[in-house]
Order: structure tokens, then C-alpha cells, then sequence
């Protein structure tokens, strides 16, 4: 089987997130999955990030604590992403600045 893109991953990691009834370990390592493929391919944000939402959003803790976990690993390593993820999670109030060393 060819490997995919992460882009075309998306439906998958949908289907993973949306699944109500089972998969909470998988739900998780689909947002870790979705963060580092957009922190790669920084030009899938668009169509990654409303996916990204969905378990920021979740009801349920594990996935709402890993979806807001993984948002702020993304902008720490692409900052440039702010205004993507500010108009993804309008809730969502941070500030991006230096880390003292």
C-alpha cells in the first residue's frame, strides 16, 4: 500500500475524532498525528486545523486536554500560525511571546 500524505489523511483522523462510541486511545494519537502534519506541512493548516477544533471542542477531557495540548505544541513551533488557529478556535485567547532562557 503507497504511503499517504498527511493531507489526505484528513477523512481518516475525521472518522477517528467523530467515532462516539469507541477509539478514545486512537483519538488521541490523531490529534498528535494531525499537529506534527501540519507542524511539517505548515500549508495544510487550513484544511487540518477545523479537524483540530473538533477535539479542542470535545466534551470529553482526555481529548479536549490532548487537542489543546497539541494547538499549543503547533504554535510553538510555528508560531506563524497564530492568526490560522485564532480564526479556527475564536475561544481560544493566548499570546505568543519569547521564552526566557
Amino acid at each position: 500500500m503507497p504511503a499517504l500524505a498527511s493531507d489526505q489523511l484528513a477523512p481518516v483522523w475525521c472518522s477517528v475524532l467523530l467515532g462516539v462510541h469507541r477509539g478514545g486511545r486512537q483519538k488521541l494519537k490523531a490529534v498528535r498525528a494531525i499537529a506534527e502534519a501540519v507542524a511539517h506541512a505548515p500549508e495544510s493548516a487550513a484544511r487540518l486545523l477545523p479537524v483540530m477544533a473538533v477535539a479542542v471542542r470535545s466534551v470529553r477531557g482526555p481529548e479536549m486536554r490532548v487537542g489543546l495540548a497539541a494547538v499549543m505544541t503547533l504554535l510553538e513551533q510555528r508560531p506563524e500560525l497564530a492568526a490560522a488557529v485564532r480564526t479556527q478556535l475564536p475561544e481560544l485567547h493566548f499570546e505568543l511571546g519569547e521564552v526566557a532562557a
